[in-house]
């Protein structure tokens, strides 16, 4: 019981310190709101995301989304690029967050809130979450990434945050794949040896054909047509009314590089025949057999990365293995 003690106690004193920064940051997204001018009926805690905490707030007549970017983060403030990605998209009839304001446009700041902040209007519908992504959705996906994909766009990497224009940071594609990755091993981009790699150490069997397609996946990327990405199409992302499309949102991952980094990520999220029913809506000059190939060498970058991810952050072995489980499928698609 005495060595149980401590435990107990930092377990209570970690809840009673979240819950104080609950009520700490829901008084400033009122303090958010009001300087945007909403009339905050309710304020709903959503969670925390890998680069903000966010908030659905709603009024008699409408609803909307404030993210708060926690002290101390690592991670860059995107809201710049995020609102001009979004304001062009919605330029062209996609079905994206309108954006109201962010502490990088907003002149006046708030005495009480260091921290950067965003707000944008809710999407309709309902996120896909873990449900399957149903060939219709999947098609009108593929209609939405060819417009996303069909932006002009300058340099590589993660962008510059500007409110016009699509400028990347880095100057090459291997440097621009590196910044966007850049949170756990990267194998082949990083230099590292696949031997460590934690999927190697579980399947070892699987050396000789990985190191067989490392100048492949290394080759995917040089020399390839330049696009914005979304990069990160998970089900939390993705929105839907009645199945059809009606929202697609957050792209604080958004990142110049080769289009088929979208669907490879499809690819990981959501499997090989949801990138074949998003490949027949996207309607683009790539040719569509060379860019499957290229999808299939990429899958497995997402899909080391996330491995290795996972295992650096001390993920549930059940995360781990379903990993190692969508690896082993996307090796089998590798040609």
């Amino acid at each position: 019981m005495k060595n149980r003690l401590p435990e107990r106690l930092s377990h209570t004193l970690t809840t009673i310190r979240l819950a104080m920064n609950v009520v700490t940051d829901s008084k400033k997204v009122q303090l958010i709101a009001r300087l945007a001018g909403i009339s905050v009926q309710k304020i709903t805690p959503l969670g925390q995301g890998a680069t903000s905490a966010a908030w659905h707030v709603t009024t008699l007549k409408d609803a909307f989304i404030i993210r708060l970017m926690p002290a101390g983060t690592k991670r860059p403030v995107t809201y710049q690029s995020e609102f001009t990605i979004l304001r062009m998209l919605r330029r062209e009839g996609c079905p994206v967050p309108e954006p109201v304001m962010s502490s990088v446009e907003q002149a006046i700041p708030l005495n009480d809130i260091s921290e950067p902040w965003a707000i944008t209007r809710v999407v309709p519908g309902v996120a896909m979450r873990d449900n399957p992504l149903a060939p219709e959705l999947a098609h009108e996906l593929g209609r939405f990434l060819a417009i996303v994909h069909s932006l002009p766009v300058t340099g590589f990497g993660r962008l510059i945050e500007k409110p016009a224009g699509l400028t990347g940071q880095q100057p090459d594609p291997l440097t621009g794949v590196r910044a966007r990755w850049c949170w756990a091993d990267l194998w082949p981009f990083d230099g590292s040896k696949f031997e460590q790699h934690p999927f190697s150490l579980i399947s070892p069997h699987i050396q000789s054909k990985m190191q067989m397609v490392k100048e492949a996946i290394i080759d995917s990327i040089v020399d390839k047509p330049v696009a914005l990405t979304h990069s990160d199409l998970h089900g939390e992302h993705i929105f839907e009314t009645e199945g059809s499309l009606s929202g697609i949102i957050d792209f604080g991952a958004a990142f110049l590089g080769a289009p088929a980094w979208d669907f490879a990520v499809i690819a990981f999220y959501h499997g090989w025949p949801a990138v074949q029913a998003t490949l027949s809506g996207y309607e683009s000059p790539l040719n569509k057999e060379q860019l499957l190939l290229q999808v299939q060498l990429l899958a497995l970058v997402v899909g080391l990365y996330k491995l290795s991810k996972a295992v650096k952050i001390r993920a549930p072995k059940t995360k781990v293995a379903r990993i190692v489980q969508i690896l082993s499928g996307v090796l089998e698609e590798v040609r």
